[in-house]
């Protein structure tokens, strides 16, 4: 089977973060107590918690292209989309010595989410990352700052079961060699975590937390670099250079590159806040 495409965004625009925040976040449907918390406390209907995790993650992936890095994956064989539905995963990457600070704090998506959310909930997300800090430094000594982690990565329910997480975790792991570098993630949910151990992670920590109600378990899950696990030769092909549907889709939506992954199968949704 050909390998998904996969293309680095790199400007932050209707076109782009709309589709990409509405697929995380259709994604983030299925045991995620940390999400469902939180949405619990802005309000008790639904069409508003619906509204307040779609602005929390068109902010978060506003934030990860403007300041980090915002992947994206989809079928070889499916047109570059630039509509409404995305069908493919995305994945939301702080490089090693990266981190996301306030230099977007003022763009469209983080204003539409200050305005979106109640002072309750936005002390009781302040909490909760204390709570992750604290976490991620026990688990990594210093803090998750020098390895590739990984903020967010998610298909939603339309495009599962076509390697698309799967080849999104391939090129991260596939830098993390070449660099010798650490990748590190945050999981909510059993299933995940003995997913991402399919692929040389292994859990660091794990913690009951409980946000506004709502109790469960995170998984901290570190790679070693070169410890992936083999996969077949005949899921290598050749990149293609001259994609036409790939540079048009850059033409309009501003992204940049494009790249090859591996096919495996899966996935929901992995990582958090």
């Amino acid at each position: 089977m050909p390998r998904p495409r996969l293309t680095r965004v790199n400007q932050a625009v209707p076109q782009t973060v709309g589709p990409l925040g509405r697929a995380l976040a259709a994604a983030f449907t299925e045991g995620d107590f940390l999400s469902d918390g939180l949405a619990h406390s802005v309000s008790s209907d639904t069409a508003q918690q619906d509204k307040w995790t779609a602005a929390r993650l068109e902010y978060k992936t506003a934030q990860a292209i403007l300041e980090l890095e915002a992947w994206v994956a989809i079928p070889a064989d499916a047109p570059f989309p630039d509509d409404e539905v995305f069908p493919g995963a995305v994945m939301l990457l702080a490089p090693p010595g990266v981190e996301a600070g306030d230099g977007n704090a003022k763009n469209a998506w983080y204003a539409a989410y200050k305005e979106a959310t109640p002072a309750e909930t936005q002390k009781i997300y302040d909490q909760l990352l204390t709570e992750l800090a604290d976490l991620e430094n026990a688990a990594v000594p210093g803090g998750a700052k020098a390895t590739y982690h990984i903020d967010f990565i998610g298909t939603p329910p339309v495009a599962r079961k076509q390697g698309l997480a799967s080849a999104l975790l391939r090129h991260v792991l596939d830098r993390a060699d070449r660099d010798k570098v650490i990748a590190t993630l945050v999981t909510q949910t059993a299933g995940n975590e003995a997913y991402y151990t399919r692929f040389g992670f292994k859990t660091q920590l794990q913690r009951q937390l409980t946000v506004n109600g709502e109790t469960g378990t995170i998984w901290y899950m570190v790679y070693t670099p070169g410890t992936q696990p083999s996969y077949p030769k005949d899921e290598e092909e050749e990149e293609d250079d001259d994609d036409a549907e790939a540079q048009a889709f850059v033409a309009r939506t501003g992204t940049v590159g494009h790249d090859h992954g591996h096919d495996h199968d899966h996935s929901h949704g992995g990582g958090c806040c």
